[in-house]
């Protein structure tokens, strides 16, 4: 399996916050969740500076645009974890199910979004989430 090369915040075309809370994450990269408020803030450059495109490369800007920009967006808004959680996989699953074939984890995310489409409340929406539903799961057996 390929090592993902780790992130490199481009200091002088990116906001030092981000890069910043990028350094903080385990995998040093800037996650939607914990530096959401700095990702927010680059989504949202009205700027030509300080956008996406300054701090990621054309490999990734599409996936923080769509998916991670999104995810941020939705988490400051005050929405749940899970409604944020399963937006994250249908903005996924979007953008990439033309390579659901080839990709089992686009084809694994693609059947979480659509899980997540059919949904009707939260706990349903806790149930489609890998990771979520093992914790509802614990909380239940307490």
């Amino acid at each position: 399996e390929e090592e993902e090369e780790p992130f490199v915040c481009p200091a002088k075309t990116c906001p030092a916050e981000l890069c910043e809370c990028a350094a903080s994450t385990e995998y040093g990269w800037p996650d939607a969740q914990d530096c959401a408020t700095e990702l927010h803030a680059v989504c949202t450059s009205a700027s030509t500076d300080n956008g996406i495109s300054d701090c990621f490369n054309d490999e990734y800007a599409a996936f923080y645009e769509e998916v991670y920009c999104e995810f941020a967006s939705c988490w400051l808004n005050g929405n749940s974890y899970e409604d944020c959680d399963c937006g994250y996989y249908v903005n996924y699953c979007t953008l990439y199910e033309d390579y659901a074939d080839g990709y089992p984890e686009v084809a694994e995310k693609c059947e979480v979004a659509g899980c997540c489409k059919e949904a009707s409340g939260s706990v349903e929406k806790i149930l489609c989430v890998p990771g979520l539903n093992e914790s509802l799961a614990a909380l239940e057996e307490a």
